[in-house]
């Protein structure tokens, strides 16, 4: 195969993302060691706010997994909020755009790329859907 090989380390979308034809992707975040993360995000919500519920949220789950292997959900919960608190007063590294990068690399955005991905998904729900009632 040509091209640009897929990435083997990324994560399967959740079942939301499957089972609701209006769920749309909002963030999605790469981190390499020795590296700054990096992140393509959808504003989404019109109000800014949304993302503060989002952000706890993705903390709860973060913790929840830690517990899975077994570690206290409230130690680990203390935790990122104190690193949270450190790097909101102090950040350790600058914000950098990557949009021109990401554009200027040929790739398409995430909107596209995620509309792109929940159409291919419609069609073989339909087209799966057409063989089972033959």
């Amino acid at each position: 195969m040509w091209g640009k090989r897929p990435t083997q380390n990324k994560l399967e979308p959740p079942p939301i993302a499957q089972a609701n034809s209006n769920a749309v992707e909002v963030l999605r975040v790469w981190a390499a060691p020795g590296s700054p993360q990096q992140l393509t995000l959808r504003t989404t919500w019109q109000d800014a706010g949304a993302w503060g519920l989002m952000l706890v949220d993705i903390a709860r789950h973060a913790a929840q997994a830690y517990a899975n292997e077994g570690q206290d959900p409230e130690v680990v919960l203390a935790r990122i909020r104190e690193l949270f608190d450190a790097e909101w007063s102090q950040p350790t590294d600058a914000l950098e755009d990557i949009t021109p990068k990401i554009r200027s690399h040929g790739l398409t955005t995430s909107v596209e790329r995620t509309t792109r991905k929940v159409m291919a998904i419609i069609r073989t729900v339909r087209r799966d859907a057409a063989r089972a009632n033959r």
